[in-house]
């Protein structure tokens, strides 16, 4: 299936480089974004199965590994299968102030954890993609590359959003996933209003120490990198100006020449666009 990345700008820079900008969610324009719904309760034999589930998480053995002052996860391993009740107990005790994460807090947790691109499935229907490229891509203006990506990579997974219309209930007391905070934000990560079912939307995840660092002209961002083959198509949109079309297309040809590119255009009568090879 082909997801579609559509690009106000810097397209040209992430075919040159095969490096895609991903974002915090705290940036993104929907803000509903992570506000999950706490529900359920914890029990003392919950805090137990919860901590035993946990103890080959690297995310959460590096929180005790960072808590703990130790030298490595192994040691933090270690640590947790030697502390099993203690570590139950505090999470039980700790289970209401766990629920009670405020925004703030969320949204830090996000911030140290999480980095996101957006994709727009290629079933989008054409009044839907009428909305994408106007949102997504400078108004017609921008690009929109089409990518193969597969489901999980040492990098990233690619997750597949759902649409509710009301916020996503999290069992914070449910060990089969729990993860406290952390936890139901991720699981919220991947639901969103039907406000928002228009995009079809996938996102693929991943962690800041997975990401590669821009570089002078972009520092600060970070960056995951792509494989050429997994770019199938280039559409330009119906505003998309001449000139940097033809810059983009001269690239593509160059560095990935089995990339099928498109210019979209107005349908003679309908609310909808074609697409015609760029020649």
């Amino acid at each position: 299936m082909i997801l579609y990345r559509y690009f106000g700008s810097h397209a040209m820079e992430s075919l040159r480089d095969c490096r895609l900008l991903v974002a915090s969610p705290n940036t993104f324009n929907d803000p509903f974004e992570c506000m999950y719904r706490p529900v359920g309760k914890m029990t003392m034999e919950k805090a137990m199965e919860d901590v035993r589930a946990r103890v080959h998480d690297p995310n959460f053995l590096d929180e005790v590994r960072r808590g703990k002052g130790l030298s490595s996860n192994l040691e933090a391993q270690a640590f947790v299968l030697d502390n099993i009740p203690m570590l139950a107990t505090a999470l039980f005790t700790g289970f209401d102030r766990i629920v009670a994460a405020t925004i703030a807090q969320r949204e830090q947790i996000i911030e140290e954890t999480m980095r996101v691109v957006c994709f727009s499935a290629s079933t989008a229907t054409p009044l839907n993609e009428i909305l994408m490229w106007a949102h997504y891509a400078d108004k017609h203006r921008g690009v929109r590359i089409g990518f193969d990506l597969p489901e999980r990579t040492e990098r990233f997974t690619l997750q597949r959003v759902e649409y509710s219309e009301s916020r996503v209930a999290v069992d914070m007391g449910d060990s089969e996933w729990s993860q406290g905070v952390q936890g139901a934000v991720k699981r919220s990560l991947r639901t969103k209003s039907t406000a928002w079912a228009y995009e079809n939307e996938y996102r693929l995840m991943t962690t800041p120490p997975l990401c590669e660092p821009g570089t002078a002209e972009n520092a600060g961002k970070l960056f995951i990198p792509f494989k050429r083959e997994w770019v199938k198509r280039v559409d330009f949109g119906a505003r998309t100006d001449s000139e940097r079309m033809q810059a983009i297309v001269d690239l593509v040809r160059i560095e990935i020449p089995g990339a099928v590119i498109n210019r979209a255009r107005y349908h003679k009568s309908d609310y909808s666009l074609e697409y015609e090879p760029v020649p």
